[in-house]
């Protein structure tokens, strides 16, 4: 037995061609969101981040603790000037405000994410690698999106339309 082929679209469906449209101009809104750029910059900083913090644990033998937490320091400059640069393009040559805000933020993330390692390490033997991934991920997913970019680098204030100060008529 056949089924019949209902010769009119459902209206349901969208054209191919409005389907690959709405794909094209999502796919055009991700690659130039802040966010992208963001997640990108994480990403290259996180692979640093790894492969320092790789060479102070298993190569030269640091502690866990010293070895996170200096990787992690290098990471997180690279990933706040890359940041400011480029994900958020900010022009305004005034660096310290920003900065300080992002060091804030970084501490706080540095003392939880250094004994989150610990304990997946240490406490439970978690390779240092995993452990720091899994760490990484804990402590700098949504949250510090969030964080970087309502609070690190909010967005500017658009100086509101200056009108010309009118003269009383005399």
């Amino acid at each position: 037995m056949t089924v019949p082929v209902n010769p009119i679209p459902s209206s349901d469906a969208a054209p191919p061609e409005r389907a690959e449209s709405a794909l094209r101009r999502f796919a055009h809104k991700a690659y130039h969101s802040w966010a992208t750029r963001s997640l990108a910059i994480g990403a290259c900083a996180t692979v640093v981040d790894v492969a320092i913090g790789t060479l102070l644990v298993i190569g030269l033998g640091a502690s866990t603790r010293v070895g996170s937490m200096v990787a992690l320091t290098v990471g997180t400059t690279l990933n706040f000037l890359a940041h400011r640069y480029f994900a958020f393009r900010e022009r305004d040559p005034a660096l310290a405000d920003p900065a300080l805000r992002w060091f804030l933020m970084t501490v706080i993330q540095t003392v939880v994410h250094g004994q989150l390692v610990v304990m997946l390490r240490d406490w439970w033997g978690v390779p240092f690698v995993p452990a720091k991934m899994l760490a990484d991920l804990l402590v700098f997913s949504v949250a510090q999106l969030i964080l970087v970019r309502y609070v690190v680098f909010p967005k500017r204030k658009t100086p509101a339309a200056q009108t010309a100060p009118t003269s009383p008529s005399a």
